[in-house]
């Protein structure tokens, strides 16, 4: 009989904060991702928008 192993993550939590390369904060609580061009809005005011881990958020 086949043991399954269970997975292991890697360990770094997916973040989408000023910890990513392409969060880029813009001023007034305001931020965008830059990882596309035009970059996407991913905070507006200091609440998320729609777009916020739009990419499923990069490696810590």
């Amino acid at each position: 009989m086949k043991r399954h192993s269970k997975r292991k993550g890697s360990g770094k939590p997916k973040i989408c904060d000023d910890r990513c390369d392409c969060f880029c904060y813009i001023g007034d609580g305001d931020a965008v991702c830059n990882k596309t061009m035009p970059p996407k809005t991913i905070m507006e005011d200091w609440a998320p928008t729609d777009d916020f881990f739009w990419c499923g958020g990069g490696k810590g």
